[in-house]
């Protein structure tokens, strides 16, 4: 049989030829119509987990790509770049399970979310979800977009947001005592600073102290320097320092400082414990103390010797000192020094602070040691020349003051020793002939 041919070609060539070019090209997708491919349309959603949360909850966030046919949507692919904030770490959870996957990218601070799916038939559809921690540093809007991507489609985009709520911040309410001084010595002013802190946030409401000051003889406290907010009430020995501060707004002080003399009875150690409270920030307590430190004076008189010869000198010591731990304030000496015939006071060697004054019987020994420190000791020595005339016994009293302790007496005599008068010599009235002590 013969073959009819039509320009030159058989017959069941250009049937085959026809077929070739009706049948859908290998690979293609979808078809419209014949000879056009199909468009497939992406649909991507975003949803955050809550619209807000406390802080220190979990914040996060739901992501679907979905394939809207009519074809399959190649090299799908997600890419978000998730929110910073202060604390947020994100993480996927639960793990991805396909298809295809998802990973986080980047350090914390700058996580990106990448998800490559692959082929996604029409109709398919693949969820993630990404979670971030959250601290109290956290606190703001957290706004997100991300996107979906195809080789055959064009990009979508979904956005959502979620709010991390902090608390209003609250006023918290602290109180501070020092002391002016760990310790002082009798006869200096003790003293104390109470200050009210608010260290939170807002207004802290309604503030106050109150101060039951510690009591001792000699001790009655003042408020210094003013402050109208406070005021001492009560007696000496029971008093009370109170202080009402209506608003203390955030990281605001405000302090009070009391005051008061001490004398020589007061030495011991004051405790105190002060109170605050407030309306809306709580309260709080603060404890501070002070020792009052007695100084111990001692004063000594002594004779250069008991006796000696008519024509030897003669003198005395006056010594000031302190075995106590406090300090002795303003120390002076008076010595009203012993007259005779003959006699005539000096200073040897000279002391800073100490002058003889008077002539004759009126001689005074004055000094102004100023303050002794604790082990410290001061001294003043007198002497005068004797004659023939001097016999007899000569006692020295001496007194020392301070400004911090009471007053102390020490009392010495030295004599004067005449030579036996020679026979048939009268032997004169002592009573008339030596000089009589004077204190």
């Amino acid at each position: 049989m013969r073959h009819r041919f039509t320009c030159g070609l058989p017959l069941r060539s250009i049937l085959l030829a026809g077929a070739l070019t009706l049948a859908p090209a290998v690979g293609a997708e979808a078809h419209h119509g014949l000879g056009q491919a199909a468009d497939p349309r992406l649909s991507l959603t975003k949803v955050a987990d809550a619209a807000s949360v406390d802080a220190g909850s979990t914040i996060g966030y739901t992501i679907a790509v979905t394939v809207r046919g009519p074809g399959n949507a190649v090299r799908a692919a997600l890419t978000d770049p998730l929110p910073p904030g202060a604390g947020v770490q994100w993480q996927i959870t639960p793990s991805y399970g396909g298809p295809g996957g998802c990973v986080l990218q980047g350090p914390v601070g700058s996580q990106t979310l990448h998800c490559a799916f692959g082929t996604l038939r029409q109709g398919a559809r693949a969820v993630v979800h990404v979670a971030g921690t959250t601290t109290a540093a956290s606190c703001g809007t957290y706004p997100n977009t991300a996107t979906a991507t195809a080789r055959n489609t064009p990009p979508v985009s979904a956005s959502a947001s979620t709010t991390v709520v902090c608390p209003p911040p609250s006023p918290v309410l602290s109180l501070a005592k020092t002391a002016d001084a760990a310790s002082v010595s009798a006869g200096d002013p003790i003293g104390f600073t109470v200050t009210a802190h608010n260290a939170g946030g807002g207004d802290a409401t309604g503030v106050t102290v109150s101060d039951p000051l510690p009591a001792g003889p000699g001790i009655t406290w003042t408020i210094d320097p003013a402050n109208p907010a406070c005021s001492i009430s009560g007696e000496a020995g029971s008093q009370t320092l109170s202080c009402s501060y209506p608003d203390l707004p955030a990281g605001a002080s405000d302090s009070v400082h009391v005051e008061s003399p001490t004398v020589f009875e007061s030495c011991g150690t004051y405790g105190n414990t002060a109170t605050g409270t407030s309306g809306n920030g709580g309260s709080a307590q603060a404890t501070a103390g002070t020792t009052v430190m007695c100084p111990v004076m001692g004063l000594g008189e002594t004779a250069d010797a008991v006796s000696v010869s008519a024509g030897d000198q003669i003198g005395f010591t006056a010594t000031v000192d302190n075995t106590g731990p406090g300090t002795l304030r303003g120390v002076t000496l008076s010595d009203p020094l012993p007259a005779g015939p003959g006699i005539a006071w000096s200073l040897s060697p000279a002391v800073t602070g100490c002058v003889i004054s008077g002539a004759g019987a009126d001689q005074v020994l004055d000094c102004e040691f100023g303050d002794v420190p604790s082990g410290g000791a001061v001294s003043a020595h007198v002497v005068s020349a004797t004659t023939t005339n001097s016999c007899g016994t000569y006692v020295n009293t001496a007194t020392a003051v301070a400004t911090n302790h009471p007053t102390e007496q020490a009392s010495a005599f030295t004599s004067v020793l005449c030579p036996a008068p020679a026979a048939g010599r009268t032997v004169p009235d002592a009573s008339t002939t030596r000089p009589g002590a004077r204190r």
